[in-house]
């Protein structure tokens, strides 16, 4: 009969720790945010610091996205946060190590704005935008959220096809960030 300590000490060390135990790969996530500058970009990278998911978040906007950056580090949270002002080296720097670019728009425009107005305002920037992603972040999850999504996830597609990283269940048009701004 085995002594009810050796027991004890069987069950406490190989059974309980093989079954308690976290995986011990788990890919952490970096996400790049164009357009952080905004009130959506605020909101979307609050919600993305608290994702247990990603390591990462790089934040490129124009005017304050470093102060939303110094904001979002205090969180006590195993993500980091790093900034980066401008369209030419910030684009470069936010997305050269992203899985995943997500792509905000900028203006803040009304609900009814023309179709075109739209456009002209986002077109040229989200063309800069996507250039850039083909040159740095060319085989990162690209996901457009600039309205109208039917116009620009297009314009995005056309500018990878040019290149030899198109894939296209990489590129991605939501329009629940569009959405979620209409009803705040």
């Amino acid at each position: 009969m085995i002594p009810r300590q050796v027991l004890k000490s069987f069950y406490n060390n190989n059974l309980v720790s093989s079954l308690c135990t976290q995986p011990e790969y788990q890919k952490s996530v970096q996400v790049s945010i164009l357009g952080a500058g905004s009130r959506l970009g605020t909101y979307t990278s609050f919600l993305l610091k608290q994702n247990p998911l990603i390591s990462a978040l790089h934040l490129q906007g124009c005017l304050g996205v470093e102060n939303i950056g110094n904001d979002l580090s205090h969180m006590d949270t195993s993500c980091a946060v790093h900034s980066y002002c401008g369209m030419d080296s910030g684009v470069e720097k936010a997305v050269k190590s992203a899985d995943v670019v997500l792509i905000l728009p900028t203006e803040n425009l009304s609900a009814d704005t023309p179709i075109g107005e739209r456009i002209m305002k986002e077109g040229s920037r989200l063309h800069k935008v996507a250039v850039r992603c083909t040159l740095f972040a060319p085989r990162a999850i690209l996901v457009v959220c600039v309205p109208p999504v039917s116009v620009t996830t297009p314009l995005v597609t056309e500018v990878f096809k040019k290149s030899n990283f198109y894939h296209p269940g990489r590129i991605i048009g939501s329009t629940a960030f569009a959405q979620g701004i209409e009803e705040t």
